[in-house]
């Protein structure tokens, strides 16, 4: 059971965090984020349609193989922007 809830509450996290950067990436609030305009001008409409995609596929249950594509995605998308942010 205890395993069961730690699983749904970081997949929640990492859920509600891809629906966050998408919504930051999304074109209509990128004025809201101009102190971030490096990091949002490599969003692109595919990035806001696999976050948010991403996002759904997560908290679906029963379809293991396509989360973990998303997990890889994500683990992706975030090591590829922590390096845009650092470099």
């Amino acid at each position: 059971m205890g395993r069961k809830v730690i699983y749904w509450v970081t997949t929640g996290l990492i859920a509600a965090l891809s629906l966050f950067a998408a919504s930051v990436t999304c074109p209509a609030t990128r004025r809201r984020v101009e102190g971030f305009a490096h990091v949002v001008s490599a969003a692109t409409p595919d990035l806001l349609a696999s976050e948010v995609s991403g996002a759904i596929v997560l908290v679906v249950p029963g379809i293991a193989r396509v989360k973990e594509w998303a997990y890889a995605g994500f683990g992706v998308a975030w090591i590829a922007a922590s390096v845009r942010i650092i470099g």
